[in-house]
C-alpha cells in the first residue's frame, strides 16, 4: 500500500489575488499616494491608506527594510 500524497499548496499569488476587491490600477495607484505621503512624512495618512488597502484585502509587505 503505497502512502497517500498530501495535495499540493495553494499558490499563494492566486489567493491574494482572489482576496483583494480592488482592480490592479487602483491598488498601484494608493501605493504611490501612501509611498508619497511616506516620502513628505505624513505618516498618519499613509498608515490610513495601508488600513483602507488591507480592509480591502492588499496587504502591503516590507522587503529590504523599505
Amino acid at each position: 500500500m503505497k502512502p497517500k500524497k498530501n495535495p499540493p499548496p495553494p499558490d499563494p499569488h492566486n489567493f491574494k489575488k482572489n482576496k483583494s476587491t480592488l482592480s490592479k490600477e487602483l491598488v498601484e495607484s494608493k501605493i504611490k499616494e501612501r509611498n508619497k505621503a511616506r516620502d513628505d512624512k505624513n505618516y498618519e495618512l499613509a498608515d490610513k491608506i495601508r488600513d483602507e488597502l488591507l480592509e480591502k484585502g492588499v496587504q502591503i509587505e516590507y522587503k529590504d527594510g523599505k
